[in-house]
């Protein structure tokens, strides 16, 4: 699942809470904070599954869309930006 689900850190399953899209920001952003305290370059190319499929978000991201459309993807577009 999307939210409340497990990520492969090292081929082994760690439990998230929220969304995958802030775990995977979290972990982007704590690695290349890493390389920029080593003083190391480094290219981070983060691909999401937000805003594809499944469409599954927070509540709070997809109850400004209800009535509007797809409400789930464009909560995930919200989410994501």
């Amino acid at each position: 699942p999307l939210i409340d689900g497990r990520l492969l850190r090292d081929d082994r399953p760690e439990p998230f809470r929220g969304h995958v899209t802030d775990a995977l920001f979290d972990t982007a952003t704590g690695w290349m904070a890493d390389r920029k305290r080593a003083g190391e370059p480094f290219v981070c190319y983060l691909p999401t599954n937000a805003a594809h499929t499944p469409l599954q978000e927070l509540p709070g991201f997809v109850a400004a869309y209800q009535g509007k459309g797809p409400a789930a993807f464009w909560g995930m577009v919200a989410h994501l930006d």
